[in-house]
């Protein structure tokens, strides 16, 4: 049975989807408050008893004046090869298209590349699929590092699955006294402060410091951790972590690399980890890592860096996209195919919505804050 949810109704959903190994953060109703500025509605699909079986957290995105595009980030919370459950979502979200005049619906559930049957039965649904897409033409990364599998383990069994090197580094770290600890959105002046500092060394723009308050409002501290590293009572590293529905997601980080000696992000990740050890979590989730593994690359080092926890390459199949209206979805494939000739895809997404201050002007805030620093030292 088909359902579109009413808002007194979301903690009910909320609940299923906490309790699924299918669901991803980005499915939390909680997400909805860090998307403020997009739509939103939820389908559930309920069996004979009532009771929600599947689910699917759909954002709702103005493009221009008539065009509304629906997604489902890391959606359906289902087996997309359950086709009972599948017609019910779909059924739903063809009501929802219709309400607000969507043109078209896009997914990228987390099933991997080589799973030929569940991207079979989503073509079977109807959705369109590019497979291969290219690093930057999604909306979400396609290549995860992951350490799955870890529920039960120990904290010194998981440490000793490390590469040499990285056992040393976590070791190396706590007898530099230096430590790592979760803090509060009090945090995240300094946060800014290195990220500032890794886009610049990246050329990359993280996100805002009032989107990453947003984030840590909207899931609460049992859920979503600002984590600091300090040395000498400095703050020389610094992440976001999730934790959901089995899983502790390593979603942004950020480090001073000329602490790197004392190894603060060997720690951090060392402790996120512990923090999926202590609530029986199943994987721990170090998110994306470059397409192109090459050792050119400017973010090899990102890669080599993740891979010597030991975990597995997670290569997703990529986004779907279900068509409602064949005009505005083919002008709308125009608007992104121009937009790939000026940036990346997930840039135009990202772009969509209010413009928090960026990195580089908290980097140049920094630069004026010290200079006014020295000079108030001087006199």
């Amino acid at each position: 049975m088909t359902e579109i949810l009413k808002k007194e109704q979301y903690g009910e959903y909320e609940a299923f989807a906490m309790d699924n190994r299918f669901a991803c953060f980005t499915q939390s109703v909680s997400w909805t408050d860090v998307k403020d500025n997009w739509g939103h509605e939820i389908v559930v699909s309920r069996d004979e008893a009532g009771k929600i079986r599947g689910g699917m957290l759909l954002l709702l995105r103005k493009i221009l004046p008539g065009m509304v595009f629906l997604y489902a980030p890391r959606g359906p919370v289902c087996d997309v090869k359950d086709k009972i459950v599948m017609e019910d979502l779909l059924a739903g979200a063809k009501l929802v298209a219709k309400k607000y005049g969507a043109f078209g619906l896009k997914i990228d559930p987390a099933i991997l590349e080589n799973d030929e049957e569940s991207i079979a039965a989503l073509r079977a649904y109807g959705f369109r699929y590019q497979p291969d897409a290219d690093e930057y033409d999604t909306i979400q990364r396609r290549w995860n590092y992951v350490l799955p599998n870890i529920e039960g383990w120990t904290s010194d069994e998981l440490l000793a699955s490390f590469r040499r090197k990285h056992r040393w580094s976590v070791r190396n770290a706590i007898r530099c006294g230096v430590e790592c600890r979760s803090v509060g959105k009090e945090g995240l002046d300094d946060y800014m402060r290195l990220s500032a500092l890794t886009s610049e060394r990246h050329n990359f723009v993280a996100r805002g410091k009032e989107y990453l308050g947003k984030m840590l409002d909207a899931f609460g501290e049992d859920r979503m951790r600002l984590y600091l590293v300090y040395y000498e009572g400095k703050a020389v590293s610094g992440a976001i972590a999730c934790r959901y529905a089995g899983r502790v997601y390593h979603i942004f980080g950020a480090s001073d690399k000329a602490y790197g000696h004392v190894c603060p992000n060997y720690l951090m990740q060392w402790t996120m980890m512990n923090w999926a050890l202590e609530t029986g979590c199943f994987m721990y989730d170090f998110m994306g890592i470059p397409a192109k593994l090459d050792e050119n690359s400017p973010m090899f080092g990102v890669y080599r860096f993740k891979t010597g926890f030991r975990g597995e390459v997670y290569a997703y199949a990529g986004e779907f996209d279900l068509t409602y209206s064949a005009f505005k979805a083919g002008l709308f494939r125009l608007m992104l195919a121009v937009k790939k000739m000026l940036g990346s895809v997930r840039h135009f997404f990202s772009g969509l919505g209010h413009r928090n201050k960026s990195t580089a002007e908290y980097a140049q805030e920094n630069k004026i804050k010290e200079a006014n620093e020295q000079q108030e030292a001087g006199e």
